[in-house]
């Protein structure tokens, strides 16, 4: 199964792309995803501060992805 988006230009034009596609027998499913916001709640804001913070405080001792991913699959691993 091949899954696509399409991104339409009109509410309109939206309902009848949906209209086409939920009409033909070969496509299994029709989704609806709404837009995600790109604006950070103050509670994120807060969150990556600290987090920055935190970084600049300790920045000696920082693991790269491949170390945590390894420390990780050490310890959950079966």
């Amino acid at each position: 199964m091949t899954k696509y988006t399409v991104t339409i230009d009109t509410t309109k034009n939206t309902k009848l792309f949906l209209d086409m596609m939920q009409s033909m027998k070969f496509v299994k499913n029709v989704e609806e995803e709404k837009p995600v916001s790109d604006k950070l709640s103050a509670a994120e804001i807060k969150l990556l501060e600290s987090r920055w913070n935190d970084y600049l405080k300790n920045a000696d001792e920082v693991q790269t992805w491949k170390q945590v991913k390894a420390e990780l699959t050490k310890k959950y691993a079966r």
